[in-house]
């Protein structure tokens, strides 16, 4: 998103010059990080979305956040977080702004419930966990074939979390180099 740098503001702070991102793409900053590193039931991401939305709720640029998540095949990402905002924050995404999303209704409905059955639910077994995460892949991306090219080309780390390796271990490194061997026999053997 070339667009991201080309809206960076600066400020001053202590007599230094600090470049940030608009809060628009800070808000994209936060749904990334939900969905790269698996953690879209976090609450942290939502509530800082939501001071962000609450902040700035008279000056946001929904068009540009509408047209860079069309753009860039994010609109369900964005969606994801802007009904957490709603749901667990009570802050009201102005207008049709979640209507505008262009996601299908069964998309839409699938986030919704998967957000509203599994916010609050405990969590805690591995394998249910594992479960989460893997559906919540599947609601975050526009396609279907975006979500199994992130499988495929996962980052050691998340390979690593999600089979339960240490990250940098060498046997890990060994393991993620033949990952798509090692998907293949671990969900056949389900160990």
């Amino acid at each position: 998103m070339p667009e991201l740098w080309e809206r960076a503001r600066e400020i001053s702070a202590t007599g230094r010059l600090i470049k940030l991102l608009s809060r628009e793409d800070t808000l994209f900053g936060l749904a990334f990080h939900n969905r790269r590193f698996g953690k879209v039931l976090c609450l942290k991401n939502v509530y800082d979305a939501a001071l962000l939305l609450h902040k700035y709720q008279n000056s946001f640029d929904w068009d540009y956040c509408l047209g860079m998540s069309k753009k860039y095949d994010f609109r369900a990402t964005l969606f994801f977080i802007l009904f957490q905002v709603e749901l667990l924050a009570g802050i009201k995404v102005p207008g049709d702004i979640l209507e505008r999303s262009g996601l299908s209704t069964i998309k839409k409905k699938s986030i919704r419930g998967f957000i509203e059955e599994n916010t609050f639910s405990g969590g805690g077994l591995p394998e249910k966990n594992k479960a989460l995460y893997l559906k919540s892949h599947f609601l975050l991306y526009d396609s279907l074939w975006q979500p199994v090219e992130y499988i495929l080309n996962i980052p050691q780390e998340q390979f690593a979390k999600y089979y339960g390796l240490k990250p940098y271990a060498k046997g890990t490194e060994v393991l993620y180099r033949l990952r798509f061997a090692y998907i293949l026999f671990k969900s056949i053997f389900r160990g």
